[in-house]
């Protein structure tokens, strides 16, 4: 069985990762499959509102799918839309609405089921999957906290009302973030969930997704700080103790976001100038001070620093290095905004993984 892809990007849907995505080569998308999370609408903090309506918020997501991830290469998307949220301008389910928008447009999206959908939401994925012709599923638990029976059974369950073709859908452990140390305890949970999943039969891929980043720099000094990349050396550790199954472990992250990352009122942020630059085994982060107080020219002397340090991969490597070099070495370039520099970061994190492949076992 030929596997299709290597290395599934869970991305928060912010435009800093859609244009992350539209850097990425013909040549990478061709082994990278992302996971989509679609966010809520637009929020009005002051006066306590949503500022677009459901209809306006998914035409916009399409909208931003077909133009900076295209046709030709699968994309999965998973939502927010919750049992009572309806559409303003037609009586069908959001999530029909979605899908058939992105087929529309030409957008090769996958559906994502999660262990929290609906009854509702699953039964309007299947019926629009089937009017369109289209078979191809995600199912997305999260083992957090959960036990390898409950992981065995659920996915039994959806995989009977799914028609039992296991071939058509893909399976996505969620660790979601790693919360303290790798323990064997921790080890040995998502192995047995992997184990009791996998023996339901041969599924097109199976993925352990996880992330490290933290939710906060508010506690990480000024300066340079290495952060570990947890994600990976647990993937790592679950791998090489699945040695010699015959379903291969595929590889996710969040990148340099954390898990559990939401928006939040912005009258409440301090937000500092930061660079998240991933290296093999750990993040770079320099953290210089308020952009509030001190101004978004910090930048500017980030990237000088960060493009002289000897771990910086040279601004060929990925759109968000040239970006880096090009703010460092060019008289009068300005220091960009905060789309830039996720933009930048999430370019560059997903050209490490993409060399980091063979390494992690999943080339």
């Amino acid at each position: 069985m030929k596997y299709p892809f290597s290395y599934m990007p869970v991305l928060k849907w912010k435009l800093g990762e859609q244009q992350a995505l539209q850097g990425v080569s013909s040549a990478a998308r061709a082994i990278i499959f992302p996971l989509v999370e679609v966010m809520d609408r637009p929020y009005d903090w002051e006066d306590e509102v949503y500022t677009a309506s459901w209809d306006v918020h998914l035409k916009k997501t399409v909208a931003s799918a077909a133009k900076y991830w295209g046709s030709g290469h699968e994309i999965a998307f998973d939502t927010v839309i919750d049992v009572g949220d309806v559409l303003e301008t037609s009586t069908k389910e959001p999530w029909t609405f979605l899908f058939e928008e992105f087929w529309k447009a030409g957008v090769d999206a996958v559906p994502v089921i999660s262990d929290v959908a609906s009854r509702s939401e699953r039964l309007a994925l299947m019926a629009v999957s089937a009017a369109h012709g289209r078979e191809r599923y995600v199912l997305r638990f999260a083992i957090s906290e959960r036990s390898p029976v409950e992981a065995a059974s659920w996915h039994e369950t959806v995989l009977k009302e799914f028609g039992g073709d296991s071939t058509k859908l893909d399976v996505v452990l969620d660790l979601g973030a790693i919360e303290g140390s790798i323990s064997a305890a921790l080890i040995s949970n998502v192995v047995a969930c992997y184990q009791g999943v996998a023996q339901l039969g041969g599924w097109r891929s199976v993925t352990l997704a996880s992330g490290a980043f933290p939710n906060s720099l508010a506690g990480v000094s000024l300066g340079l700080t290495p952060i570990e990349r947890k994600d990976t050396r647990l993937f790592r550790l679950v791998k090489a103790a699945l040695a010699g199954q015959a379903q291969p472990l595929r590889y996710a992250d969040y990148g340099i976001v954390n898990p559990d990352f939401v928006d939040a009122d912005p009258r409440m942020m301090r937000m500092s100038a930061n660079l998240r630059y991933t290296d093999t085994d750990d993040w770079k982060v320099y953290k210089a001070r308020s952009v509030l107080k001190f101004g978004f020219g910090q930048y500017i002397d980030l990237c000088k620093i960060l493009v002289m340090a000897s771990f910086f991969r040279g601004n060929a490597f990925s759109i968000g290095d040239a970006n880096y070099h090009a703010i460092a070495t060019t008289v009068g370039s300005g220091p960009g905004n905060a789309t830039h520099w996720r933009r930048d970061g999430t370019s560059h994190h997903i050209a490490i993984v993409l060399s980091q492949l063979s390494s992690l076992g999943v080339a």
